[in-house]
């Protein structure tokens, strides 16, 4: 299968995607036929008056009972990877801990100290590591933010409207599935997996990611517009990488999560050239700072991260952090957010990331040659050479 290797030419840094420019695209099938209109904005990025679409029920929510299992095998139980695959990979008896803060060896922050991180300006495409507000000292050396024109939130945000994914969440926040269950749903006409995690995670949170090819090119094409790969581009050059494969697109839910929540990383030897995106689309009024993140220093405090809509957070090799407690389920309300996964993978690396890499789609085994065969497919280092 080719992926998307179309690597676009890139703007001026005050090409900015200002969202109210932006053709209509919320009723669009394909993504890739939108065009946008860029202009020189100063910091109207900033405006608090987003388009929002209206929500409305699916087409179809039913759950898909005849899945084609010519090509992909699965059995009739509604958990449809878990009995080759072992997707869940939860292969540690967290039964019996009762703090995972102290498990963990990272220190619990303490409640009454929120919005504990610099929250300086950021333009769209700029990059800088997360600091501690105080002392300005780095948090960890895998943990960035970046700067996020709202064309590419406000173009998450419709995509989850159009295709019925944020009333799928809403509903579930609601009415959730049964803990570490899982099944895949046909939504508006593409087939998704979704799961609710195991009890570790002390909380009602649904992620959602695409159970086919269509569904997953449905999304990229919504996804890789100008804009994206600029923003990718900005990174590869911060970061120094060669080469980016992006992967594991995942939207997640949640609106109750208990104070011992379960502190985590994503990856933990990619040689500092793997990391995860948080795009924040959606948020409870009033809310308390969403994320909890640790420090790798000293006596690996923790903060507690607000999400800002003009901003998404970087997390990388070994950057502890977890879903902050939370509880609004009484508004009905909920915190809705979209990561993206990246890789700069190589011969050094590729087996460290093969060992934190958990996906859906494609089905089967994913095995080295799979990740080298796609390393740098998104975008690739700049040749200063070429004339």
């Amino acid at each position: 299968m080719t992926l998307y290797s179309l690597k676009p030419s890139l703007g001026t840094e005050n090409d900015y995607f200002e969202a109210s420019e932006v053709d209509d695209y919320s009723e669009a099938d394909d993504y890739s036929t939108v065009e946008y209109n860029y202009s020189e904005v100063d910091d109207d990025y900033l405006d608090d008056d987003y388009p929002k679409a209206e929500y409305s029920e699916a087409d179809d929510y039913s759950e898909v009972e005849n899945y084609p299992k010519s090509e992909y095998d699965y059995s009739e139980t509604d958990n449809y990877p878990k009995a080759e695959d072992d997707y869940s990979k939860e292969e540690d008896d967290y039964s019996s801990i009762v703090d995972f803060f102290e498990h963990t060896g990272l220190k619990n922050p303490d409640p009454s100290h929120f919005n504990e991180f610099d929250l300086s300006d950021l333009k769209p495409f700029e990059i800088t590591p997360l600091k501690w507000k105080n002392s300005l000292e780095k948090v960890s050396s895998t943990s960035f933010e970046i700067g996020v024109p709202l064309s590419i939130l406000n173009r998450m945000r419709d995509y989850c409207d159009s295709r019925g994914i944020t009333q799928l969440f809403r509903n579930l926040m609601s009415d959730p599935m049964d803990v570490d269950t899982d099944k895949v749903l046909n939504l508006n006409g593409t087939l998704w997996y979704i799961q609710r995690p195991s009890k570790k995670w002390e909380s009602n949170s649904h992620w959602l990611e695409p159970a086919d090819e269509v569904a997953e090119k449905d999304y990229q094409n919504m996804l890789f517009q100008d804009d994206f790969y600029r923003f990718l581009d900005s990174i590869g050059n911060f970061l120094g990488l060669d080469g980016i494969y992006v992967n594991n697109l995942t939207f997640m839910a949640v609106s109750y999560c208990d104070k011992n929540t379960f502190p985590h990383m994503d990856f933990s030897d990619s040689k500092g050239k793997a990391f995860v995106f948080i795009f924040h689309l959606e948020e409870a009024k009033n809310a308390d700072p969403e994320l909890l993140v640790f420090s790798e220093y000293g006596s690996r405090k923790g903060g507690w991260y607000k999400y800002n809509k003009n901003r998404a957070i970087m997390l990388g090799d070994k950057s502890y952090h977890a879903t902050a407690p939370c509880d609004y389920r009484d508004t009905g309300e909920m915190r809705l957010s979209a990561t993206v996964y990246f890789f700069d993978v190589n011969e050094d690396n590729v087996d460290g990331i093969l060992e934190d890499f958990d996906q859906f789609y494609p089905p089967g085994e994913i095995d080295r040659d799979y990740l080298l065969e796609r390393s740098g497919i998104h975008w690739t280092k700049p040749d200063h050479d070429e004339i």
